[in-house]
């Protein structure tokens, strides 16, 4: 129950976080099929660099600048640590001229460890996911505030 419990937080969190990103970019843009576009390719960019389909620990420096420009990059080391961390896996791989391998047992550290991502920087990516949501819902204040004029 608590590692679901932790699951629907990250997600719901996230979805608030993009939810103000995209209202953040359609109060800036004034033309919806503009912000529709900007709003889809920033959503893209934080999806793409999560770490999804980049590996964390084969990245240079300048990848791993934009990966954590991506807020969905700590989302994803959040899920992964509560997915696989104290549990153990039996692993049988796959290898070339069909050679048979006994599985062999793996703990969810390892494999979190092999797939690129901290351990236990729980507290660390939950500050920075806040802080995304804060700086977006900020961004959406004051665009509303000051460039928007409303008329009647």
């Amino acid at each position: 129950p608590y590692n679901f419990f932790i699951f629907v937080a990250i997600v719901t969190l996230v979805n608030v976080t993009s939810a103000t990103l995209c209202l953040a970019i359609g109060a800036l843009v004034r033309n919806l099929s503009l912000a529709n576009l900007v709003a889809s390719l920033c959503l893209l960019y934080s999806l793409l660099l999560c770490g999804l389909l980049s590996h964390n620990a084969e990245t240079s420096s300048v990848m791993g600048i934009f990966q954590k420009a991506s807020y969905m990059n700590f989302a994803f080391e959040i899920l992964g640590n509560n997915e696989f961390v104290g549990q153990t896996y039996n692993l049988s791989p796959n290898l070339p001229n069909h050679k048979l391998v006994p599985p062999f047992p793996a703990t969810g550290e390892t494999v979190v460890l092999t797939l690129g991502l901290r351990l236990n920087e729980f507290q660390e990516d939950i500050i920075a996911l806040c802080a995304y949501l804060v700086f977006f819902t900020s961004c959406v204040y004051f665009i509303l505030k000051f460039l928007v004029k409303e008329e009647r």
